[in-house]
């Protein structure tokens, strides 16, 4: 309780001093006042004294603060009412020099909760100020500021606890420009707006007069947005005791002068602007004259219309002259071979610059090749003759030339150059449409790709190594269409690893091998690189252990001789290639595996079966570092009655009998050997539906009678159970072999004689790689019961099948195949986990 009556009374107390202060201040302002009213029969050693009471005097020493503004404007003039501990403002009183009393106040003495009060002296400033505290400082705004306005200003700020703080500003008024006139050599002619006309190599005067603006204006001359001239000369100046400038009465208002003398004019001046202008601040607004230059010179073009499309023979044929820009307007003439020809008509515009003149000609067979010629003649200036000439002849196709921009060098073009084509054109009539072609396909326009046919041009953005090649521009008219040479496109590039390639290599302890490292570049690559890495080391290679071969773009390769020695020897090898443009940025990476014998083949279905084929498809397992190929038999009573080899695990068994059940035994082989059979079961159609169909009677869509569909039945019924009979007899016959097959599987593992048969292939570049093997592009091809195999991996990345989690679904069996109960065998002991890559390597 205690400390909140202490700060009451506190609050009080303030609130006392403040008002007991405010008085004193207003008691001195008002002897001030009274002083000034009373002197009134003093002389001048009262006036003398009232001026030194003046209260700003005892801060004219004090630092100026600048502000600047343009008479009729706002002028800002700022005042810092923020306080170190955050006191409260109570008033705010502004001061001008030679005023003892304040010219405006700020009165916050009422308390947070009310509106301050404004004041201002009503004959000084009137309702023209207000003072804004939104602003950083705070500041008194002066609107529709006036010369008078400009005045060193006096700034206090009472506080409620702290001290009196005073901050001076002087306000400068600027008065802008009032006019800008120019005239001519003479000075008595205004001109607005055009100056002129003159005639090719005069030399005008132009004069530039600005009146008005405080300070005076500096005068410069512009020619379409360049500065000519900034010297000028005051023509008026101020009399002794006057204010050079033109604001105020008893006043001589300031003119300045800039002449300029141009240069012997040509055709290129006609209507240029020259603009004369007058500032004197940079807030103050820009006074400015232009004038547009008028000149009469000799036609500047002549066109003859009306010979682009054919001419016929005997046919009147009508031509029109058309001569622009002569000043005065052209007279035109016709002439062929030098004889002149009457014209129909002659027709001059509105504005004088367009001259027209038709001629009705009537074109015979031995006027071929002759000139016909349009004169343009100006007879003001006879020497300004100009003419139009065109030869009668046949029309043709077009011919067509390509070329590159005058800027390019096509030479040195790399990836992500900007490349634009021109399609140079001779025809008559003119061609009617113009492609681009690439390669032989013809290009659209397509701006998100960056390719844009603009006319006759064909526009390239960032261009890529896919875009080098020939390019064409075709073009057709009514007499057919040709099609220029082409102009052939190199785009420079680091090089990059060719994706038909080998990236793993099976190979043995102390056998060697070549790894080729294939790349593309342009120009072609100047050296490479090759380094080894494993668990345990990073090695550059030697270069003496690989060689460079191949000079074009597509048959650049480095041959790497490698043996390895031990298991550390096995790993990743990596290849970078160098040429002009710079180092290859990702590596090539090949991986070095121990070869062995493939593994056996998986998922394998029988499909398209008819009376006398089969096809089967499989998944391709481990290939056991080295290319791989497939071989299918077929089996029955223990005779291989037909085989199929492929480089792909999609093959077909032709030969067979109808109706019979084979036992299929798939393997994977290699150089190293060939692997544990994938055995299944597959049966040929039989031709008995066939039979059945061709069985009936009556004519189409007449039914059958009960006794010939009671024959069909029991036929049929006799028909199954001889089928069901045969069925269960090869079964039980299948049964009695399967001792023998097995044996057959095992010794064909082992490596017998006789069926141990190592098949070879040789890499294409139109298939895409998986393992050694290849994956054959079809849409009757199975997927994988793992999913969909990317034909751009290795079949070597995938896991052995020991490896694989045991949660895999089971693939699908056809209906008519048996399981095979044959035991498989363990996995080739060459293709251990240490060397099963599931990602490509990276360094």
């Amino acid at each position: 309780m205690v400390p909140r009556t202490c700060m009451v009374l506190l609050a009080f107390f303030t609130i006392i001093v403040t008002i007991v202060a405010s008085q004193e201040l207003y008691s001195e302002e008002q002897g001030g006042r009274g002083g000034q009213g009373g002197g009134g029969g003093g002389g001048e050693e009262e006036e003398e004294e009232e001026e030194s009471s003046d209260p700003n005097d005892e801060f004219k020493n004090s630092p100026v603060t600048g502000a600047v503004a343009v008479a009729g404007g706002a002028a800002v003039l700022p005042c810092n009412i923020t306080s170190i501990r955050g006191d409260a403002v109570q008033l705010v009183l502004w001061y001008r020099d030679h005023v003892p009393t304040p010219v405006f106040s700020y009165d916050a003495r009422s308390g947070a909760y009310s509106r301050p009060k404004e004041w201002s002296d009503p004959k000084i400033l009137g309702s023209r100020a207000h003072f804004s505290i939104t602003t950083s400082p705070a500041a008194l705004v002066l609107n529709q500021t006036v010369r008078s306005d400009q005045a060193v200003y006096r700034c206090r700020v009472d506080y409620k606890h702290l001290t009196t703080t005073h901050a001076r500003v002087n306000l400068t008024v600027i008065e802008p420009v009032r006019s800008v006139r120019i005239v001519d050599e003479g000075g008595a002619l205004e001109l607005v707006g055009v100056a002129g006309p003159y005639t090719l190599g005069q030399r005008p005067t132009l004069t530039c007069r600005a009146e008005g603006g405080d300070p005076p204006p500096a005068v410069t001359w512009w020619r379409d947005g360049r500065l000519l001239d900034s010297t000028y000369h005051h023509l008026t100046t101020a009399g002794p005791g006057r204010r050079l400038g033109g604001g105020n009465g008893g006043s001589s208002p300031v003119v300045v002068a800039n002449m300029i003398h141009l240069r012997a004019l040509k055709k290129e001046d006609l209507r240029s602007t020259y603009t004369c202008r007058a500032t004197n601040h940079d807030l103050a607004p820009t006074r400015e004259a232009a004038v547009e230059v008028d000149m009469n010179f000799g036609p500047e073009s002549v066109t003859v219309k009306g010979l682009e499309g054919p001419v016929s023979a005997g046919r009147p044929h009508q031509v029109v002259c058309e001569a622009r820009g002569s000043r005065p307007p052209a007279i035109l003439t016709w002439w062929l071979d030098g004889t002149m020809k009457k014209s129909v008509s002659h027709m001059t515009s509105l504005d004088g610059l367009v001259s027209t003149s038709t001629l009705e000609l009537l074109i015979e067979p031995e006027d071929e090749g002759k000139q016909l010629t349009c004169r343009a003649e100006n007879p003001e200036l006879p020497r300004t003759t100009m003419e139009d000439s065109h030869q009668l002849q046949v029309l043709y196709p077009p011919e067509v030339r390509v070329a590159a921009g005058p800027s390019l060098d096509l030479e040195h073009i790399k990836e992500g150059d900007d490349v634009y084509f021109d399609c140079h054109i001779k025809a008559r009539p003119e061609p009617n449409k113009i492609t681009w072609s690439f390669k032989g396909t013809e290009l659209q326009q397509n701006v998100n790709g960056g390719v844009m046919v603009v006319g006759k041009s064909l526009v390239l953005q960032k261009v890529s190594r896919a875009q080098a090649g020939p390019y064409t521009c075709s073009a057709t008219n009514s007499q057919g269409t040709n099609t220029s040479a082409p102009i052939v496109l190199s785009v420079k590039y680091a090089p990059v690893c060719r994706v038909e390639q080998s990236d793993v290599y099976g190979v043995g302890r102390h056998e060697k091998t070549t790894v080729t490292c294939r790349v593309e570049a342009d120009p072609p690559v100047t050296s490479y690189r090759w380094a080894f890495n494993n668990t345990g080391e990073f090695v550059d290679i030697p270069s003496s252990h690989y060689d460079i071969k191949g000079d074009g773009i597509q048959s650049q390769h480095s041959d790497l001789r490698y043996s390895p020695v031990s298991d550390l020897d096995y790993g990743t090898l990596l290849c970078w290639a160098t040429n002009a443009v710079g180092t290859q940025r990702n590596p090539c990476t090949f991986t070095v595996f121990p070869a062995g014998k493939p593994d056996a083949a998986a998922s394998c279905i029988a499909f398209n079966e008819t009376e006398g084929s089969v096809s089967i498809s499989c998944e391709p397992g481990y290939s056991g570092g080295v290319d791989q190929s497939f071989l299918v038999e077929a089996w029955d009573d223990g005779v291989v009655r037909a085989t199929d080899t492929s480089d792909t695990p999609l093959m077909q068994v032709s030969g067979l009998r109808p109706g019979t059940r084979y036992t299929l035994k798939v393997f994977a082989i290699n150089a190293m050997g060939r692997s544990q059979p994938y055995v299944f079961t597959a049966f040929t159609l039989t031709d008995v539906a066939e039979r059945r169909t061709a069985i009936g009677t009556g004519e189409r869509g007449e039914p059958l009678s009960p006794v010939v569909g009671s024959v069909i039945g029991g036929v049929s019924a006799l028909l199954l159970v001889m089928v069901v009979a045969i069925v269960v007899a090869k079964c039980r016959r299948t049964a009695s072999h399967h001792h023998e097959d097995t044996s057959s599987q095992l010794e064909a593992v082992g490596g017998g004689g006789g069926e141990s048969t190592i098949m070879t292939h040789s890499h294409d570049s139109t298939t895409p790689l998986i393992g050694n093997g290849r994956l054959v592009q079809t849409t009757t091809t199975p997927q994988s019961s793992y999913g969909i195999v990317d034909p751009r991996r290795h079949s070597s990345y995938f896991r052995p099948m020991e490896s694989l989690p045991p949660s895999l679904p089971a693939p699908h069996i056809h209906p008519h195949q048996y399981p095979s109960t044959a035991p498989q065998p363990p996995p080739s002991s060459t293709t251990t986990s240490r060397f099963q890559p599931e990602h490509e390597s990276s360094v």
